[in-house]
């Protein structure tokens, strides 16, 4: 499994990824289908804002049920979605430095954050190729966050596969046409 360090450094080049494509979209994307049924794009970053923001608030000893009435039904693009989404990936980035070795308050049940920073990298991955695959662009994701992704998403298998968000994943192994982006992709459902 990926070192502390490693997570944190999948988390932040994730995140980069994702600010990037976002500082990248036009006014007439926002309101552009996602390739995550009935999300616009604009739902996908409202999204991973939101998620971010949950992250700060029971990485910092909210309970679930004070991140979720902070960040369900909230306006996270605001009137500068880039800046939204930096700050929120900067306060989330924050709250990983301490332990992750604590346990957190998550949907899924009580967890440690070091579990919780791995969905938050395959999440922040997997919806910045959404966002690209919906504009038709080619993204290749930064390797190095990949690789940390593609371990976590082996762990996660079994949750991946109940999870109605996930549709169609499948851990095949690696074969000689597939990279580890592809190989990702299909771990979390995506069609690469």
């Amino acid at each position: 499994m990926a070192s502390d360090d490693e997570l944190r450094d999948a988390l932040a080049r994730s995140m980069h990824g994702f600010a990037a494509v976002v500082a990248g979209l036009r006014d007439d994307d926002w309101d552009r289908p996602s390739m995550c049924d009935g999300w616009m794009i604009k739902d996908v970053v409202e999204h991973i804002i939101g998620g971010d923001r949950f992250a700060r608030i029971v990485l910092d000893g909210g309970t679930l049920d004070e991140a979720i009435a902070a960040v369900v039904g909230v306006d996270h693009l605001g009137p500068d979605p880039i800046a939204a989404v930096t700050e929120a990936s900067a306060a989330a980035r924050e709250a990983f430095a301490g332990s992750l070795e604590r346990v957190v308050d998550h949907p899924v049940g009580k967890i440690p954050a070091r579990r919780f920073i791995g969905f938050r990298v395959f999440d922040q991955l997997g919806h910045t190729w959404d966002i690209a695959t919906a504009l038709d662009q080619t993204l290749a994701l930064d390797p190095d966050a990949v690789s940390v992704a593609l371990e976590v998403a082996a762990i996660e298998h079994t949750m991946i596969e109940g999870s109605p968000h996930f549709a169609d994943a499948t851990t095949a192994g690696p074969t000689a046409d597939t990279d580890d982006q592809v190989r990702f992709l299909r771990a979390i459902g995506r069609s690469a």
